[in-house]
């Protein structure tokens, strides 16, 4: 198992939910990035459903907890909206609390979003 871990949702109504989803695990993918996704929808997750919503201190605007949320082991590391400052920024590394040795080279992020963007851009349109 691998410390990082994103708890996600697979089945979801809301269409900016299932976009952060997507575009967050094909980032984490294309980069290499070692982690385990949760998807807090399967009934066998509910124990990890309720972790993550106790322990995510960042809510969304009707005051839920939505994913993706980001933990290193059970520390609490933010929501998507710190993850994608953190890609915008080139500091995901920091922010995953990553070891540059764990995932190879450090990390360009802005280079690797210009393949992320075409990746996304085909799957959008097979959709």
């Amino acid at each position: 198992m691998a410390p990082l871990k994103v708890y996600v949702a697979s089945a979801t109504a809301n269409p900016e939910t299932k976009y952060r989803v997507q575009r967050t695990l094909m980032i984490l993918d294309g980069l290499g990035i070692p982690f385990d996704s949760i998807d807090i929808t399967k009934p066998e997750h509910a124990e990890q459903r309720r972790f993550m919503r106790e322990k995510a201190s960042k809510k969304g605007p009707n005051g839920a907890v939505l994913p993706p949320q980001f933990f290193y082991e059970d520390e609490y590391l933010g929501d998507y909206e710190d993850f994608d400052t953190s890609v915008e920024a080139d500091t995901i590394t920091e922010f995953l609390r990553l070891l540059p040795d764990a995932i190879g080279n450090r990390i360009r992020v802005n280079d690797a979003n210009k393949c992320v963007a075409a990746l996304f851009s085909k799957s959008q349109n097979k959709a």
